[in-house]
């Protein structure tokens, strides 16, 4: 995390459809708001010097995690699908956390949530709900 003592993020709550911002103190908040205990980190998007990181469920596939989500790059093509919930958070060319640069509403238009009904993924409204507070 960066010295700065808290980061504002993007919170994809998968099972819900569901977009809101969250306030990241250290990498525990990450774990313990989207709920899964180990997290990987992938590259998201990069805008000038600071690069966006989505932070997803490491063990999502194989615990049994119903709901998920997919990320389009902005042209629409798939680039990455991913079980659990997921944080956005941004990167300084140092690798601390720093406040993301995408929008909810950027981030919205790049995602689209799904569960799973008798092991078939059934994909909700593309544009998840979009929450201020």
């Amino acid at each position: 995390m960066s010295k700065k003592k808290e980061s504002i993020g993007v919170f994809i709550d998968a099972k819900h459809n569901r977009l809101t911002h969250v306030v990241i103190k250290d990498h525990t908040d990450i774990s313990r708001i989207a709920g899964y205990k180990y997290f990987d980190a992938v590259g998201l998007n990069t805008k000038g010097k600071i690069a966006d990181t989505l932070y997803v469920d490491d063990e999502g596939l194989i615990n049994g995690t119903q709901w998920g989500f997919e990320v389009l790059t902005a042209s629409g093509d798939h680039r990455g699908h991913y079980a659990g919930n997921g944080i956005v958070l941004g990167t300084n060319r140092q690798g601390e956390s720093v406040d993301a640069t995408v929008t909810l509403g950027e981030m919205a238009k790049r995602i689209r949530c799904y569960t799973t009904t008798g092991g078939t993924a059934v994909w909700l409204p593309k544009n998840p709900d979009i929450r201020t507070k």
